[in-house]
């Protein structure tokens, strides 16, 4: 287990124990008074206050996310709210059109908003601290109702809607304790860029990764992408990225730039760190030297490849891809990892899914698959 998957794992027992506080304190003690609903009333009660909480508060966390985005000048892309997705796609003459999607991926716990900046000096930070204020007007009509509905009150309607709300505001609480957790989880948090984006080079490296990013979800050519001599967990990202552009006409290239971030496993995260190490065994099966690859590949740890074998995304298809056919030579695993990428590509956005088509063909040919 990763220190991601650790950080993942606290958070969500954190969760879980403040909602079981909450139970016992709060809402079991309103059911055994009367004040609100008992028995499968209650069931049926808190079941619709939970399907409200998530909806609402995903809602809130990613109006704030699209606000902030226009203050810090970007431009919005993609807002995906619980796997409902509206996002902009290019059509002719250049034209950007909305367009909305059911059942995509999102990286997030309720949503994700993708944005891509307008200017070289775009600012992030109302975009990560928006949803924060949004979360406590919530609070702020939890405290009014509270304040304003006496629990003496006969009107059982009001009585509802105090601590319905109540429970809507205590999911929103949940949700904001692992969107603000100081720490990379299982997907990119606000608490996360909020710790890394104080600093300048990691804002002028996010703010590339975005752009590289919004390009791909377009279909545009992104033209070169910069690299950092600095290696921040962000500035990796990119640096990883640029590496792709050496493949060809510079390995040796596109191996020092993996080997950088290799090289300074205490200013990357673990995830940062493992994608660096599988791309450089798949860079060494993309110039045919199996051997190196493979090389690099023994030495990875349970946990990785495990995430390799997975076939949980299409990176890792991609490198699977490599390793089953040249390495393995099982054409049953081959097979699987092709019907893994038929799965994980019908969820994606169509500009991430025509980049991701192109870089899946091109290991086809030159494994030769059909």
């Amino acid at each position: 287990m990763t220190k991601d998957d650790v950080m993942s794992l606290l958070v969500y027992i954190i969760m879980i124990a403040f909602a079981v506080i909450v139970g016992l304190t709060i809402v079991k003690p309103s059911i055994e008074s009367g004040l609100i609903p008992s028995g499968g009333a209650s069931f049926l009660f808190l079941l619709v206050c939970l399907l409200i909480g998530i909806v609402l508060n995903g809602v809130l966390i990613e109006l704030g996310h699209l606000l902030g985005a226009k203050i810090g000048g970007y431009s919005i892309l993609s807002c995906n709210i619980l796997s409902f997705a509206f996002y902009k796609e290019k059509e002719a003459e250049d034209k950007l059109k909305w367009k909305f999607s059911l059942f995509k991926t999102f990286d997030g716990l309720t949503g994700e908003t993708i944005i891509t900046p307008e200017k070289e000096k775009a600012k992030p930070m109302a975009n990560i601290f928006l949803p924060i204020v949004f979360f406590l007007i919530e609070v702020a009509v939890c405290i009014f109702l509270f304040n304003y509905i006496a629990d003496s009150t006969i009107n059982t309607s009001l009585m509802l809607v105090k601590y319905g709300f109540f429970i809507v505001t205590c999911i929103g609480a949940m949700i904001n304790i692992y969107n603000y957790f100081p720490a990379k989880l299982d997907s990119m948090n606000d608490g996360y860029r909020l710790v890394f984006l104080n600093k300048k080079i990691n804002t002028e490296a996010y703010n590339e990764l975005l752009r590289v990013k919004g390009c791909k979800l377009l279909g545009t050519d992104y033209g070169d992408i910069k690299t950092f001599d600095t290696i921040t967990d962000f500035a990796a990202k990119v640096n990883l990225l640029s590496a792709l552009n050496y493949v060809n006409k510079d390995p040796d290239k596109t191996i020092e730039i993996a080997d950088n971030v290799i090289n300074n496993p205490k200013n990357v995260s673990k995830s940062t760190l493992r994608d660096a190490t599988i791309y450089k065994s798949y860079v060494y099966f993309l110039l045919n030297e199996d051997d190196k690859a493979k090389e690099i590949y023994d030495q990875l740890n349970d946990e990785t490849k495990r995430y390799i074998r997975l076939c949980n995304d299409m990176f890792s298809i991609r490198y699977y891809l490599f390793y089953a056919y040249r390495i393995e030579k099982s054409t049953s695993e081959v097979d699987r990892a092709l019907e893994r990428s038929n799965k994980i590509l019908k969820r994606i956005l169509p500009g991430d899914k025509d980049e991701e088509v192109r870089l899946l063909q091109d290991v086809k040919e030159r494994l030769n698959l059909k």
